[in-house]
């Protein structure tokens, strides 16, 4: 037992002189953590691979200066924190919301630096990871935490560890474990947790120094005259400029809390999640109880579609031209879906812009009110029934209506569209061609086009897109055609995800809508510049997903997106494999040794896929010219009639400089592997940390911003490891099979570099 010792009456009320092993102990036996060593000092577990290894108290014994730490999701109680960094900030925080802070942090807590306090709690099911409110920094001040939830694979410092700051962390008065169970994480917490996508920005406005965000406006209505018959535009335009959002869903029970604050009547935390956009008549709901929250804007139709008629587009379509005495000449009848909430909404005293709760559903009563109102209108309504959600498998079989491609034979309507591929490769240009043939209505490669108005959300903006469409259209002659079509190219890239992002968007495209029709095709170019989220998590790409659908849905268009091909599968789309998932079809653009650049299907949903098609990169010359006079040139696709030639690839230097300083960390400072059940098989003798391989790579690597070498870095380990050229376990790694990968240097020879005598082979 060490003689290390320490006065810990302040840490935990009835302690004593304990040892930090006498401590490890306790809270193992005591809650069934499992403990994780810290670096002295440092916040930092000592290995990289702390998951995965256990670590009995008996390490404190011989480590009594190492920190401890509690892993959150493997304990025999999962636990979560919450970490108020910043306590004055966040009581101004959590009075927006309507939350009590000090209720929240009753329970046992920890105090690290003084007067920062981090409350312990039972964490729920789901709850894997962490987040964190920061705003930004000020006046040369670096960025402010001010506070952070964590859970799941995550491990936070237990007293007596000391803090960076030199004081040890202790339990605060009567508020340790031992004097209190661990309550379950309250109710505020967990809605702010699991919808914290939809909470974040509207945290991130509180912050009193950042500037003001871009607010987007809508365009007032015009109040004119409409006739009195109407498609389903003209009725869902005339029952929003008849009825108010926030009137109708106080109607059904949301709790208004301010001005453009309600709180749904299915939340139980009692927080205003349910807000008017800034600017707009359209609301947004945080709830994820809610029916509403579905990461969209709602105007007022939404939220009478979506309370009234449970998401049923027809029949909400048909109850709002009963209402406002509107006979219907044309309209597409078909179910929709949505969740089951609220009471009906109908006219009082006849008049369309006011609205009240009725217990009753569809049935008689609601015909004859109906009924009514046609009679008062003057104009006359069949009373047909909205059909049925179920269809009888007989109508499916009759033969639907032709189908009208985009592009014959490879772009279908109606449908979510990926291409994907390396930088540089030319994906972009081949969907802006498609874009350019389909708002003039021009064949494609000699394929039939169905002409429709395209939108371009250009990441890049105007300027990276400007010389592409300049020299697309001196190569075809069509310069004077494509510049009456109905072609639309943002100004600057957007946050697909982003509500008021997304809402500037719908009203964009609503305007193009209004003057030329639907969109046929909406075109994201690229994916990386019109997103801000994490690409390699399933949650967020759902949020996307839902977005493309959203527009799809409301404008019955193909919606594409450009995006990069995976570092280490290039076979598919970068990130979470939920993206590819959720594609009705999926096109690849590969270049081979002879820079041929080739189209290829590799998913095709409901269609046969076509053959591949090849192209050729040409440059081209423009009429613009550059300062000093001379020419601009761009490049423009030139199909070719060749075979592709595979390509070897070739360990780029990045990939080659990795392998190097790999074999030289593990020659210089490589440690056995720890002596943990399954564990790699073969074992390697000597391995290394992450973060040890990538400073040795970032100290020898030429890029000009840490940025730079971060991504090298990246793409040449995940290189690397898939190749499997380099063995990886729990954060720790080895050189792998010798003379086994599919790089090639410069010179065509595989790369072969000799690995240390010590280094396991197979």
């Amino acid at each position: 037992m060490s003689s290390f010792t320490f006065d810990a009456t302040a840490l935990v009320p009835e302690a004593s002189a304990l040892t930090p092993a006498d401590w490890a102990r306790r809270y193992v036996q005591d809650f069934g953590f499992e403990m994780v060593p810290t670096i002295p000092g440092t916040k930092r577990p000592l290995h990289t691979g702390w998951p995965g290894i256990d670590y009995p108290p008996e390490h404190w014994d011989a480590n009594p200066r190492h920190g401890m730490g509690v892993k959150l999701g493997r304990s025999r109680q999962p636990l979560a924190s919450f970490d108020v960094d910043d306590p004055e900030r966040c009581r101004i925080v959590f009075d927006e919301l309507g939350i009590d802070l000090d209720s929240l942090t009753a329970g046992p807590a920890i105090e690290g630096t003084i007067g920062r306090t981090r409350a312990m709690f039972l964490a729920p099911a789901g709850m894997d990871t962490r987040h964190q409110l920061v705003w930004p920094a000020r006046e040369g001040v670096k960025d402010v935490t001010i506070f952070e939830i964590r859970a799941g694979g995550f491990q936070d410092c237990l007293p007596p560890t000391v803090h960076p700051d030199g004081h040890r962390y202790r339990w605060l008065e009567n508020r340790s474990p031992w004097d209190q169970d661990f309550p379950p994480l309250p109710e505020a917490l967990r809605e702010l947790w699991f919808n914290w996508k939809g909470w974040q920005p509207r945290l991130q406005a509180l912050c009193p120094w950042a500037s003001a965000p871009k607010v987007f406006s809508k365009k007032p209505a015009s109040r004119q005259d409409h006739p009195a018959q109407g498609s389903n535009g003209d009725v869902i335009a005339r029952f929003n400029e008849a009825h108010d959002a926030g009137a109708i869903i106080t109607a059904h029970g949301y709790r208004p809390k301010g001005p453009n604050r309600w709180t749904s009547p299915t939340s139980s935390s009692g927080i205003a999640g349910v807000i008017r956009l800034p600017d707009s008549d359209r609301i947004y709901s945080h709830h994820a109880s809610d029916p509403l929250a579905d990461n969209l804007p709602h105007d007022a139709f939404d939220c009478f579609k979506i309370l009234v008629h449970q998401g049923d587009q027809w029949a909400a379509v048909k109850d709002a031209a009963r209402q406002l005495g509107i006979a219907r000449t044309r309209a597409k009848p078909g179910p929709g879906a949505g969740e089951a909430f609220g009471a009906d909404l109908k006219a009082k005293d006849g008049q369309a812009g006011q609205i009240r709760p009725q217990n009753c559903t569809h049935g008689p009563q609601l015909e004859q009110d109906a009924g009514q109102r046609e009679g008062q209108a003057g104009s006359a309504m069949p009373a047909t029934p909205a059909p049925s959600w179920l269809t009888q498998v007989g109508e499916l079989l009759q033969e639907p209506p032709p189908m009208k491609w985009l592009v014959k034979g490879i772009l279908p309507p109606d449908s979510l569209a990926l291409v994907f591929g390396d930088p540089s490769t030319g994906k972009s240009l081949i969907a802006v061609e498609w874009a350019c043939c389909i708002a003039m209505g021009k064949p494609w490669l000699g394929k039939r086009v169905t002409q429709g108005p395209a939108v371009i959300l250009a990441g890049e903006g105007h300027h990276g897109i400007r010389r592409r469409l300049k020299g697309w259209v001196g190569a075809h002659d069509c310069e004077a055609d494509l510049a009456a079509a109905p072609l639309f190219v943002s100004r600057t890239g957007t946050r697909m995800i982003d509500p008021v992002a997304f809402q500037e968007v719908i009203t964009e495209i609503d305007a193009v809508r209004e003057k030329h029709g639907p969109p046929a095709l909406v075109l994201i170019d690229t994916f990386h510049r019109n997103y801000s989220g994490d690409e390699n998590s399933e949650t967020d790409i759902g949020l996307y997903i839902r977005a493309l659908d959203e527009l799809r849905e409301r404008y019955g268009c193909t919606v594409l997106t450009v995006h990069h091909s995976g570092h280490a599968d290039k076979n598919r789309g970068r990130g979470s494999s939920a993206m590819g998932g959720a594609h009705d079809v999926m096109f690849s653009f590969v270049k081979d040794i002879n820079e041929i650049r080739t189209l290829s299907v590799t998913k095709a949903k409901d269609m046969e896929p076509p053959p591949p098609i090849s192209f050729a990169l040409k440059q081209v010359g423009i009429e613009w010219r550059d300062e000093d006079g001379d020419c601009l040139t761009t490049v423009i696709l030139e199909p070719v009639d060749v075979v592709a030639t595979p390509r070897q690839r070739t360990a780029s230097a990045s990939v080659k400089l990795a392998m190097d300083t790999l074999i030289a960390t593990i020659d210089a400072v490589g440690d056995p592997l720890p002596d943990v059940p399954n564990g790699p098989d073969p074992r390697p003798p000597l391995v290394v940390p992450l973060t040890v391989w990538r400073d040795a790579f970032y100290d020898r690597h030429h890029g000009d911003s840490a940025e730079t070498k971060k991504r090298a870095f990246s793409r040449a380990r995940d290189d690397l490891v898939a190749g499997r050229a380099v063995g990886c376990w729990q954060g720790l790694f080895w050189p792998g099979l010798r003379g086994d990968t599919p790089w090639a240097d410069i010179n065509g020879q595989i790369y072969t570099r000799g690995l240390p005598k010590n280094t396991t082979t197979k």
